[in-house]
């Protein structure tokens, strides 16, 4: 019986001498075209291929630019946390909370991600912070004028005198309803308020016309024989004697009892 023939077993192929040509130079193939197709080769690749669908499964496809609104939906969802309130941003401590609020809602309505919403706020927070600062600038700016405009009108020693004739007339002149308004000035205002009512009596007003309640003497002072005189007119006149059936009844009973509460008459 002859010899049985030996001959040499087929030779392996590498992946690249079967794979197309066209596959040649694809990211996935390279580190395979050399390598002989083997079944772990096979195993390899057949894992890649698997993984690969997998993730175009999970990718998120742009809607297209006439899509409608709702399309966008799912692709938003997938960008932006559940709740407005999820976007962990770090505002400044000093921050409006209304504000704050504000920004996370509008953030979470347009879809932007925690990334963005960041990337976003982290590019603007200059322009914001330049704008507080030319705004607290202009305040100080204001602020000190003011207070130099106040020194040199306030610092004339003629001042205490004029903010006491103002005061004088502001217990006249002003309604009594507005008189604790006036009390309750704070004293930069008060110091404008004097200023400015102090020019309207130098104009107007003699320096005799206001006088402390009380003091005597002086054409506006109302001593206690004018006071008199006119309490004696006012229970002469048909505003006190008809009554409330007369229109000039209540502005009749005011200034009586005006008079009756003078300090000439205690």
């Amino acid at each position: 019986m002859p010899d049985p023939v030996v001959t040499d077993p087929p030779a392996v192929k590498t992946f690249k001498e079967i794979a197309p040509a066209e596959l040649h130079d694809r990211g996935w193939a390279k580190p395979y075209l050399d390598k002989p197709w083997s079944p772990e080769t096979q195993a390899e690749i057949l894992k890649k291929l698997d993984g690969a669908e997998t993730l175009i499964g999970k990718k998120t496809l742009l809607p297209g630019a006439d899509a409608k609104p709702e399309e966008w939906d799912p692709v938003l969802a997938q960008l932006r946390p559940a709740k407005p309130e999820d976007y962990d941003y770090k505002f400044h401590e000093k921050a409006d909370q209304d504000f704050v609020k504000v920004v996370r809602e509008a953030a979470h309505h347009g879809g932007i991600g925690k990334v963005q919403l960041g990337r976003m706020l982290d590019k603007l927070a200059p322009f914001f912070q330049a704008k507080d600062k030319a705004v607290a600038d202009a305040n100080a700016a204001r602020e000190a004028e003011f207070e130099k405009t106040m020194k040199e009108m306030t610092g004339g020693a003629d001042f205490a005198k004029k903010s006491e004739r103002v005061k004088l007339a502001a217990r006249e002149l002003v309604p009594e309803s507005a008189r604790q308004f006036v009390d309750k000035l704070d004293d930069k205002s008060l110091a404008l308020f004097t200023v400015f009512a102090d020019a309207v009596l130098s104009k107007y007003a003699g320096e005799d016309e206001f006088k402390v309640e009380g003091d005597g003497g002086g054409a506006g002072a109302q001593d206690k024989g004018a006071l008199t005189a006119e309490l004696h007119k006012l229970y002469a006149s048909e505003g006190w004697t008809k009554g409330f059936q007369h229109p000039d009844h209540e502005k009749t009973v005011k200034r009586v009892n005006e008079i009756l509460a003078h300090p000439a008459l205690k």
